[in-house]
């Protein structure tokens, strides 16, 4: 497949093809527009696609089968339904199993569709980046979800020549969890605060924008999860998150043992331990059912959680979060630490801050700040003795720091 998008239309009403035609002419896109699902499925044999977009109902085959059809034997390919029966309980269905990733409605708005379009068009480009087992994953939920409203809004104040505290302090401000949340980081002794952090434009111009920036973005992540995911047994929110700030305390601590003069490193190794999990989260979220699976499978044969995410899943979360961090356009380094914080390779990309973002993850786990119930008993890497000159006392500094760490913050 070259680099020009590729999509396929079908539906057997000959108005709605042409006037999609009409429409997206203009597009780079290489559109085709069929009118049987039949002649749909022998096209897609020889020529590929990167979307289907289909009728959801049609005589000769109901769109449903049709889109099911097409995930059996097109992974890669993203499918949506457009139609004109947008809560029909067939359709409803399809969306809730994975046959289809979003429902484009009839009568459509131009504006709206393209947009849809180019982000599902996106989310291909990004999941050919990856082996066939994560796509075939990917493509049984919804589309990827899109930034927070809030980390937009922060995001767009901030470009390489001009930063405006000032507007992100206005976005920040309308919302009294995240103003809790900067503020109380604002005023922790971790990013080194000796006096009284209390304005959201103080804590910006302490904590820097790269921070502010990322603990924006996990707590709205955090809130974008559905509200029954503690339903899911086994796993608590609560301690996830408990568990995410421990990971960005330490690796943090561990990169300023080494690394005292560079508060950027600091800051990066802060974020990477900070979001390292976040797969868990799109897992949680989207395939709960398996992802119990994988958590019953983990504590009745006292496996990793991530050994049975890959017996479930063929994939992990690790895998997961770090294509979520892609599709959000995150720095390449976060991409990178989320990717490998279970297993310290080699990469060129910022290698400090994805070992620390590994070993903070693992003695987040042995300080009892796991995301389970259960004990950690994850051992460190070796070569992280060296790199961030740990020994028993300096560990147990560790401990005491991150706990006091704790005691700073919002329970």
């Amino acid at each position: 497949m070259n680099d020009t998008p590729k999509i396929l239309f079908i539906d057997e009403d000959p108005a709605t093809l042409t006037a999609l035609q009409t429409l997206l002419q203009n597009e780079v896109w290489e559109c085709c527009f069929i009118s049987s699902a039949d002649k749909a499925l022998q096209h897609l044999v020889d020529h590929p696609v990167d979307l289907v977009v289909s009728a959801a109902v049609m005589k000769e085959m109901d769109g449903v089968n049709l889109l099911s059809e097409i995930r059996e034997h097109h992974p890669t390919t993203i499918r949506l339904f457009l139609t004109g029966h947008p809560r029909h309980t067939s359709v409803l269905q399809a969306l809730a199993q994975g046959y289809t990733q979003q429902i484009i409605p009839k009568p459509w708005i131009d504006l709206e569709l393209k947009e849809i379009l180019r982000s599902a068009l996106r989310q291909a480009q990004y999941q050919r980046r990856y082996g066939l087992d994560l796509q075939k994953l990917i493509n049984t939920i919804p589309l990827l979800p899109s930034l927070p409203e809030t980390y937009s809004q922060v995001r767009a104040c901030i470009s390489d020549d001009d930063i405006d505290i000032e507007g992100m302090a206005e976005a920040i401000s309308q919302d009294v969890s995240l103003s809790t949340t900067l503020l109380h980081w604002g005023n922790s002794a971790l990013f080194g605060q000796r006096f009284l952090v209390d304005t959201i434009k103080k804590a910006i111009i302490v904590l820097g924008t790269d921070i502010v920036e990322n603990l924006v973005l996990s707590e709205s992540v955090y809130r974008a999860v559905k509200s029954d995911i503690n339903k899911i047994p086994g796993f608590d929110i609560g301690r996830f998150k408990k568990h995410s700030v421990a990971s960005a305390t330490i690796s943090r601590l561990l990169i300023k043992l080494t690394y005292s003069s560079n508060v950027g490193m600091q800051d990066r190794a802060f974020i990477a331990g900070l979001l390292h999990d976040m797969g868990k989260l799109v897992l949680a979220n989207y395939l709960p059912e398996k992802f119990q699976q994988a958590i019953e499978l983990a504590n009745s044969n006292k496996l990793p959680l991530i050994e049975a995410e890959r017996s479930i899943f063929a994939t992990d979360h690790a895998e997961i979060g770090a294509m979520l961090a892609q599709w959000w356009s995150l720095p390449p380094f976060l991409v990178e630490a989320i990717r490998s914080h279970h297993h310290l390779r080699a990469t060129p990309i910022e290698p400090e801050v994805s070992a620390a973002a590994y070993a903070g993850n693992i003695l987040a786990c042995q300080f009892n700040f796991s995301t389970r119930l259960e004990t950690c008993e994850l051992d460190l890497h070796e070569s992280c003795y060296e790199r961030f000159h740990l020994n028993d006392e300096v560990i147990e500094l560790l401990k005491h720091k991150t706990r006091e760490i704790f005691s700073e913050l919002p329970t």
